[in-house]
């Protein structure tokens, strides 16, 4: 059975690091979260890379129930010995990330998501690390 092209997410690889989109400006409804999740767990696969930038950019509003498919990535890709960095996130979604302390404030507690500015960013922040 041919693979599904993904709705939401779309995946490139740069400089040895995965690059995944969220092509979805809206992340609210039930069906949008479960799909997201989905394509995510799949664009990742049984064995995911060693680095992996999720590319927010495109993201306007992200609901509660949002977060859920990204907890999920970063579960699967800790349990695996990936890291993972976000990057673009517009004020009002990083806001939101702050909020719930999944992203620190500057001098704040160590949280789960590391977050850069754009996605080079995101990579070297990657490729610098061990």
């Amino acid at each position: 059975m041919p693979e599904q092209p993904s709705a939401h997410v779309s995946s490139s690889t740069e400089q040895g690091v995965l690059v995944l989109t969220l092509t979805t400006s809206e992340v609210r409804s039930d069906d949008v979260v479960q799909a997201i999740g989905n394509e995510l767990q799949a664009a990742v696969g049984p064995t995911p890379p060693p680095r992996i930038v999720l590319d927010l950019h495109s993201v306007q509003y992200l609901g509660s129930s949002g977060f859920r498919p990204l907890l999920n990535l970063r579960r699967t890709l800790l349990a695996a010995g990936s890291r993972l960095v976000l990057s673009g996130l517009s004020a009002e979604v990083a806001e939101v990330f702050r909020i719930t302390r999944l992203i620190s404030s500057h001098g704040a507690a160590p949280a789960p998501f590391v977050v850069e500015t754009d996605v080079p960013a995101a990579i070297a922040h990657l490729n610098r690390e061990p």
